[in-house]
């Protein structure tokens, strides 16, 4: 797969619509992610998202570079 071509997710922009629709997101991740956004404010590294207990770290590695941080 070429990363470069690759469309990323504004993660901090990204609705529940948006990510959902990603393969490797089902519903509960979805939700405590957006959870989290709500409670802790706009994710400003991809380290962050390790404070999501339900993400192991498998699943992290494979999602951290379909998403920006800004």
């Amino acid at each position: 797969m070429d990363e470069s071509k690759m469309e990323k997710i504004p993660i901090n922009q990204a609705n529940y619509k948006t990510l959902i629709l990603h393969p490797y997101f089902d519903e509960n991740l979805v939700k405590v992610l957006l959870n989290y956004r709500e409670n802790h404010g706009p994710f400003t590294s991809p380290q962050q998202l390790k404070n999501i207990k339900i993400l192991n770290k498998e699943k992290y590695e494979k999602i951290i570079r379909h998403f920006t941080f800004q």
